[in-house]
C-alpha cells in the first residue's frame, strides 16, 4: 500500500510538473507571437523609411535634400534600435525557455531513478520534454535568422528587403512539421493541465 501510494504522487507531482512547463511554454510562445508582431511592423516601417532615403538620394543634389535624408537615415536608425531590443526581448524568451526546459528534465531525472513510475507516464513527459528541446532549436533559429535579417537588410534592394520581411513574418522553422507537431504536444500538455486544475 505504501508503495502504490508513493508511485501515486510521484505520478501525479510528475503530472503537474508537465502542466505547469506547458502552461509556461504556452505564456512564452504568446510573448514570442507578440514580440514577431511588434517587430514585424517595425521592419516594415523601417523599410520603407529606407526606401524613402533611397529615392531622396536619387533625385536631390546632396545640398538640396540633406535635411529630408538626414531625418530619414534618423528615423531609420532609431527603428533599427528598437527592432534590436525585440530580438534582445526574444533572446530572453529562449532564455526562458530552455529554463523551463532544464527544470523539467531535472524533474524527469529524479522520477527516472525512483523507478516507481508508471512507464506511460514517464513516456508521456519524455515526449513533452523531447517537444520542449525541439522546440528550443527552432526559436534559437528563428532567432538567427532573424539577427541575418537586422545585419544585412540596411544594405538590401526593394527585391531582398520584401523577401526579408517574408521570410521574418513566415517564420520558417516553426512552420516545419517538427515545429507544429512539438508545439502541438505542449499545447496539448497545457490543456490537459488546464483541465485538471
Amino acid at each position: 500500500l505504501l508503495c502504490t501510494h508513493l508511485t501515486t504522487k510521484a505520478m501525479v507531482r510528475l503530472t503537474q510538473r508537465v502542466g505547469v512547463a506547458a502552461t509556461l511554454w504556452q505564456e512564452v510562445q504568446i510573448k514570442w507571437e507578440k514580440q514577431e508582431v511588434e517587430a514585424l511592423a517595425l521592419l516594415s516601417i523601417y523599410a520603407q523609411e529606407v526606401q524613402q532615403y533611397r529615392n531622396l538620394a536619387s533625385v536631390c543634389t546632396p545640398w538640396e535634400c540633406s535635411g529630408l535624408k538626414g531625418d530619414a537615415f534618423a528615423t531609420a536608425s532609431e527603428i533599427m534600435k528598437d527592432l534590436r531590443k525585440c530580438l534582445l526581448k526574444q533572446e530572453k524568451l529562449i532564455d526562458r525557455m530552455a529554463a523551463i526546459h532544464r527544470s523539467l528534465q531535472v524533474d524527469l531525472d529524479a522520477a527516472q531513478q525512483r523507478q516507481d513510475m508508471q512507464q506511460f507516464d514517464l513516456d508521456s513527459a519524455h515526449q513533452f520534454a523531447s517537444a520542449s528541446e525541439e522546440l528550443i532549436e527552432i526559436y534559437t533559429k528563428e532567432h538567427a535568422v532573424k539577427q541575418a535579417i537586422l545585419s544585412d537588410i540596411h544594405s538590401a534592394g526593394d527585391d531582398l528587403t520584401t523577401m526579408y520581411m517574408s521570410a521574418w513574418k513566415e517564420q520558417p522553422f516553426l512552420c516545419t512539421t517538427e515545429g507544429v507537431i512539438a508545439r502541438q504536444i505542449i499545447s496539448t500538455a497545457a490543456s490537459a493541465a488546464a483541465a485538471s486544475a
